[in-house]
């Protein structure tokens, strides 16, 4: 299992235990230090998200392949966003919608959107996941308000199937990504 995956403009790579307790820690200096990055301040702001995924991992180790991973520009060594899944494959609260899927989120830091960096990074996840697990079942949620990821979701191929309330994030639109799409997905990658 490889914890980097790349492409010609990005490269997608697992964040550390220690990168996520320095950056709670908002010691840029050490994060920044972990990889040589140019990590920009809007990552230090995500202190729950980088809480959640530090508890996730704690409470199960089996979850650590499934967690956060910096987007990262190749050329010039900068952090321009963050990917991961929510779980392991097939949690219970994704029964309703698709068994044995698995849910992702992603976020490209201002400065770096509307560039094809979301749309880069979600095809080298769904990758790594179908070539190191076989996954068949991806699920995006996105907030109601938020018309450019729904655009880039549809784009993608995701079918919404539903939506659901969210007790963090409010009512969301539930994508999927699976059979015929997947494929299509995949052969245009």
């Amino acid at each position: 299992m490889n914890d980097e995956s790349r492409s010609g403009r990005l490269v997608l790579v697992m964040l550390s235990g220690e990168f996520l307790d320095a950056s709670l820690n908002a010691d840029a200096r050490k994060a920044s230090s972990l990889h040589g990055w140019t990590i920009p301040n809007e990552w230090f702001e995500e202190t729950s998200l980088i809480q959640m995924r530090i508890e996730d991992r704690e409470a199960d180790p089996l979850y650590i392949p499934w967690s956060l991973r910096a987007v990262v520009h190749r050329a010039t060594g900068t952090m321009v966003g963050y990917i991961g899944f929510h779980s392991r494959p097939g949690p219970a609260y994704l029964d309703a919608f698709v068994p044995g899927g698995i849910e992702f989120g992603y976020t490209i830091f201002k400065e770096y959107r509307r560039q094809g960096y979301a749309s880069e990074a979600i095809h080298l996840l769904i990758d790594w996941a179908i070539s190191n697990y076989n996954i068949g079942s991806f699920v995006v949620s996105v907030a109601t308000d938020n018309e450019i990821s729904h655009r880039l979701a549809r784009k993608i191929g995701f079918q919404q199937i539903g939506e659901r309330q969210d007790p963090v994030d409010g009512m969301e639109l539930v994508y999927v990504l699976q059979g015929d799409d997947l494929q299509r997905f995949t052969k245009a990658a």
